[in-house]
């Protein structure tokens, strides 16, 4: 059973707003854009070349697929954090061992939970997004993001993985002044099944964050 202790982030019932294709989420009088949305930059130029290396069809087929994998791995992990018994009716053999291959880590290295699919924004850097899992890992409190993929990461593919995780941190310090400083990201694939689990401080990632958001917010203005 995960201990979870309360933590009051103030607003999170943020709408989604789909504005030209991409999401915002809409706090107070204005829209903020997802963050995941924001770092998606980092990923538009190789993803524009594998389209058109396997083809409009076969990407959008591939990329339905890895959306589906990733929304079911995501809600076993969050109804197992929660205590609740995840709910494993109709699912995939590949999605169940995916989420089986995350659960000793939970498991093992989890300790006190702060939110879970926890909503955040912060106005200071003008992104909003869903955190995961906010809890201590190996006892650092830490912002947590599962990952399904294809095959094993390597690190400089991931950089968008940290960032984003360094917005949710420094927006969870923002709202509650809850200090996060470590980053976790278990990425599970279909290849092996081993989980990979990279380890970062989310103040090395905040001023790349930082970057990206400029860089996005100079796009939106010239469109």
């Amino acid at each position: 059973m995960f201990e979870h202790r309360k933590i009051d982030f103030g607003e999170t019932k943020l709408p989604r707003v789909n504005v030209g294709g991409k999401r915002f989420y809409r706090v107070n009088d204005q829209l903020l854009p997802s963050v995941t949305t924001v770092m998606s930059l980092l990923s538009e130029e190789g993803i524009a070349k594998w389209r058109e290396e396997v083809g409009e069809e076969e990407a959008n087929r591939k990329a339905r697929q890895a959306s589906s994998q990733g929304n079911v791995v995501h809600d076993l992990c969050e109804q197992y954090v929660l205590n609740q018994k995840p709910d494993r009716f109709k699912k995939s053999p590949v999605h169940l061992e995916l989420f089986d291959s995350i659960v000793p880590i939970l498991n093992n290295r989890v300790g006190h939970v702060y939110g879970v699919e926890e909503r955040l924004y912060s106005e200071a850097l003008g992104v909003a997004g869903t955190a995961d899992l906010l809890a201590d890992f190996d006892g650092v409190p830490s912002v947590i993001d599962y990952k399904t993929s294809g095959k094993p990461k390597e690190k400089d593919w991931i950089h968008g993985y940290f960032q984003q995780c360094a917005c949710y941190s420094f927006a969870a310090y923002e709202r509650a002044k809850l200090h996060l400083p470590q980053i976790v990201i278990i990425i599970t694939n279909t290849t092996d099944f081993e989980p990979q689990i990279f380890v970062e401080r989310a103040r090395d990632w905040l001023d790349p964050a930082m970057e990206t958001i400029e860089k996005f917010q100079e796009k939106i203005a010239a469109s």
